[in-house]
């Protein structure tokens, strides 16, 4: 094969991987995780094709991957390969988005200094290209850390600030606006919640839930849908708990959202107890599967309401 036909191929692997990562990209911000997982998968078997035009494409392919892992709940798979990346890139942006995954991996473990060390390097890294959506990133990251550390009050000031960076420097891209706005106000308000400030906290959440709606951001809805009900719950707004609940659950059902449907059945159970409907047992029931090594739990929970002594979010 001639030089020339050689390089005409590796230009259209090339352009095959940009496409495929801008693809996943945009899959990504839809909510559609499993096209968002398949594109990233792609664009790291033709990266190593493609190292003379982009020496970094290797490692680039394999944070973005990992960050979709991430999303998906995939912490393992998510975790191979990102300590050697970080340890060979000199590429200040692959460094930060390692990083920022291997902190939430961390976090996710409650290995909470070592993911807060990862988060502080995002952040620096961050800070250190300058790039406003960056920069909101690695506060937020920097806000969840915190937030599953229990240090609600540090935590809050970086979403805060996070959310001033987004709101000063909108992207371009109304839908773009929309998921990282929605993300960074449900972020806040659930915390505002968790800190017992309970009505400023749902009315953060409802802003927040409507401008994912309005966006179609459908992943996004039920997540803030299910912290509306958590929310609404607290307040012992039962309909309104009820009628969110449902609503997140019925999405994550549809689109196997295993995390968020776990916690609609005891948010439900929990609501449905309190109304002294028997639909109760029928969540916590479903509930019980996912802990098929606590066979009392049911019985449990429709005994008990734990509801203002756990915290049902993820938030790294």
């Amino acid at each position: 094969m001639s030089e020339t036909r050689k390089s005409e191929l590796r230009t259209s692997a090339y352009q095959a991987m940009i496409d495929l990562r801008t693809s996943g990209y945009q899959a990504m911000m839809r909510g559609d995780l499993d096209r968002a997982h398949g594109d990233f998968v792609e664009a790291l078997a033709l990266a190593e094709q493609v190292l003379d035009e982009d020496p970094d494409a290797v490692d680039k392919a394999q944070v973005n991957l990992a960050m979709i892992r991430v999303q998906r709940h995939e912490d393992e798979l998510a975790e191979r390969g990102l300590r050697e990346v970080l340890l060979r890139s000199t590429n200040d942006d692959i460094i930060r988005l390692a990083a920022h995954c291997l902190a939430k991996v961390l976090s996710h473990k409650n290995e909470h200094e070592k993911a807060l060390r990862f988060a502080r390097l995002a952040l620096d890294k961050a800070r250190i290209i300058g790039e406003p959506l960056r920069i909101h990133a690695g506060l937020s990251l920097m806000g969840a850390v915190n937030c599953n550390r229990s240090y609600l009050d540090e935590a809050l000031e970086y979403y805060e600030e996070a959310l001033a960076i987004l709101e000063a420097n909108p992207l371009v891209e109304p839908a773009h606006q929309a998921f990282y706005w929605a993300a960074a106000m449900d972020w806040i308000g659930y915390t505002l919640v968790l800190s017992g400030r309970l009505d400023e906290g749902r009315m953060k959440l409802e802003a927040a839930y409507e401008r994912a709606q309005q966006f179609g951001i459908t992943d996004l809805v039920a997540e803030i849908a299910s912290d509306l009900c958590f929310a609404c719950l607290q307040l012992n707004r039962l309909e309104q708990a009820r009628m969110f609940g449902e609503a997140a659950l019925e999405i994550a059902e549809s689109l196997a959202l295993h995390h968020i449907r776990r916690n609609c059945y005891y948010l439900l159970g929990e609501t449905c107890s309190r109304q002294d409907d028997p639909a109760a047992d029928a969540h916590f029931a479903k509930l019980a599967e996912f802990y098929p090594q606590l066979p009392f739990l049911a019985d449990f929970l429709r005994e008990y309401d734990i509801s203002t002594m756990i915290n049902l979010k993820e938030f790294a």
